[in-house]
């Protein structure tokens, strides 16, 4: 499966994982909804879903590749949140060895900020 094509994946605990290409889906899936929009409903995440294994076990390796370099650029416009530090943590740790040139890339991206 390449970075590109559709990844949907619900997991054990029915958490339906937003599509590999949708970066605010994945943006609300880890951190929430902080700032209720006229669109958000009382029943919308304010808190995010945290790294459950039972999430990050479930993504096929191109999804946790796109989901870091999606968590690198908004740390690079937000800054670090202890959340992220959580989803860094659960994401890297899950990357199957031997790395792809993507992944590694990422990881050197990462380490400079």
């Amino acid at each position: 499966m390449t970075k590109k094509e559709n990844c949907s994946v619900a997991t054990e605990l029915g958490h339906d994982l937003p599509n590999i290409l949708d970066d605010v889906g994945w943006c609300r899936f880890c951190f929430g909804n902080k700032h209720k929009s006229e669109n958000s409903t009382e029943n919308d995440n304010e808190d995010g879903v945290p790294p459950l294994l039972s999430i990050v076990t479930a993504m096929p390796q191109p999804l946790i590749e796109q989901v870091i370099d999606y968590h690198i650029s908004w740390l690079e416009a937000t800054g670090f949140t202890v959340r992220q530090g959580q989803w860094f943590y659960a994401l890297l740790g899950c990357l199957e060895k031997p790395l792809t040139p993507e992944a590694c890339s990422s990881i050197r991206t990462l380490v400079r900020l």
